[in-house]
């Protein structure tokens, strides 16, 4: 099998109303009154799906008065003995949602009128926005410090083709998430798990060819041994990656935002979406002038790691990096909206005799990640295993993983379910999951078996 997630129908949505008023919305009787908006959801969950239906309500061209009911949970059967619903229902589980819009008319000649949606047309043409964004992918640019010694730009693996992908690929091939076009839409907007050759996965464009081969050479052709030197390359290889991602994210946003055809509502939350991205990669470059300067400087003291070493075969691997807001059992850790964030980064890590999940931050970042890995430290009182708790946070909270081709062969189909429904949770704006979640829906799916610890902080 090549690939899962073609979609199905599903079970259960969410279903919730809203008392709603025109402000601008063309075919609509000028005397129309007491609308409601009845608005079908393919998600499960509630909040999320109540923020969607509201934005899907202004960017059509209505406003918000009040809600009619809290966002439930129902089936088909709910809506079988009314057609505009059931139809509704069919138009949600085929698209990912649907919303009707009822009101009174005279000038219709009925006090209740049968409903009928109303026109909606979104202003944002989904593959004109990922044609954008590849081609401002392909712009690229080098982020190493010494930018007068560059040369050509090249697709960077930011997880390794020969020593960490061919590991686990077959066939030269791995299971990746897909975020295409294609795919997006047809499974509402939901991340599914596909097989894709090894030369396109986990590339970016943020190293010249030179820099790529200088740079990385101590941790491309040694296996972890560990040495601060090597934590610090696995660490500064994700944060090209992440500030590349981010810098290619902003420039779409503000691209898109020079199209004068956008609703408010929609304005609003590219705006947003600007913002908080603007705030990601200005905490990214300060992490980037920490480590530029103990690269220069060659002082690797200033790196912290820990490394959970296994000697089981690998199945998936990854590298990512995240600012830790929450820990594993909910605590707060730092708060995301303040100005200078601490950030921890993770790297699968090959080794002479299996791999490492390998935890690096900069000393300057001491306070979060040691409270976030204090956090995972608890488990061993909590009766959690640290192997459930880390496959989760890599579903969590990293869309740069691939997976096995053998290991998902021997998935039964509800795993696969839930390793998508994983990988998607951070995929809507209008979602906000915690990790403790993503970790409970994934718990047991993991062969995970760590035997040991290396942390350079009680390093001799």
């Amino acid at each position: 099998m090549r690939g899962w997630g073609m979609g199905f129908r599903p079970e259960h949505m969410i279903y919730v109303e809203f008392d709603v008023i025109r402000v601008f919305q063309e075919g609509v009787p000028n005397d129309l009154r007491n609308v409601r908006a009845f608005c079908f959801v393919d998600s499960q969950d509630p909040e999320e799906s109540a923020r969607l239906a509201r934005y899907k309500i202004e960017q059509s061209g209505w406003k918000v008065l009040q809600d009619r009911c809290i966002p439930t949970k129902v089936s088909q059967a709910n809506f079988e003995n009314r057609e505009w619903g059931a139809e509704a229902y069919n138009r949600a589980s085929q698209r990912g949602f649907a919303i009707v819009f009822v009101g009174v008319s005279e000038e219709q000649g009925s006090k209740d009128p049968h409903p009928v949606q109303l026109p909606f047309q979104s202003e944002i043409d989904l593959a004109e926005t990922f044609a954008l964004r590849k081609k401002i992918r392909v712009m690229g640019q080098c982020l190493y410090y010494r930018t007068s010694e560059c040369d050509e730009m090249i697709e960077a693996h930011s997880i390794q083709r020969s020593g960490v992908l061919s590991l686990i690929a077959e066939d030269s091939e791995v299971f990746v998430p897909s975020s295409s076009h294609t795919d997006l839409k047809r499974n509402n907007g939901r991340i599914v798990l596909r097989r894709r050759p090894i030369g396109g996965v986990s590339t970016f464009r943020g190293f010249c060819k030179r820099h790529d081969n200088e740079i990385f050479r101590p941790i491309d052709d040694k296996f972890l041994v560990p040495t601060t030197e090597q934590a610090l390359l696995y660490a500064y290889r994700v944060l090209g990656r992440e500030i590349a991602a981010k810098r290619d994210a902003l420039r779409n946003y503000e691209t898109q935002l020079e199209n004068p055809g956008l609703t408010s509502a929609t304005r609003k939350l590219i705006s947003d979406m600007a913002i908080g991205t603007g705030h990601g990669l200005k905490n990214l470059m300060r992490q980037k002038e920490f480590f530029n300067a103990s690269h220069r400087d060659r002082t690797f003291d200033d790196i912290r790691y820990v490394a959970f070493c296994t000697r089981t075969k690998p199945s998936i691997v990854f590298s990512g990096g995240l600012f830790p807001e929450t820990g594993f059992y909910r605590e707060k850790i730092q708060n995301l909206m303040g100005g200078n964030l601490d950030q921890l980064f993770f790297s699968f890590a090959p080794m002479a005799d299996g791999w490492a999940f390998l935890f690096t931050w900069h000393k300057k970042s001491d306070i979060s990640s040691e409270a976030f890995l204090g956090s995972l430290a608890y488990s061993q009182r909590a009766s959690d295993r640290i192997e459930d708790l880390l496959f989760g946070m890599i579903l969590s909270v990293c869309e740069n993983l691939a997976i096995a081709p053998r290991w998902m062969a021997a998935r039964k189909p509800d795993e696969i379910r839930k390793l998508e429904t994983a990988t998607s949770s951070g995929v809507s704006v209008f979602a906000s999951h915690e990790m403790r979640d993503i970790i409970d829906g994934v718990k047991g799916i993991s062969d995970w078996e760590f035997d040991s610890v290396i942390d350079s902080r009680h390093s001799t």
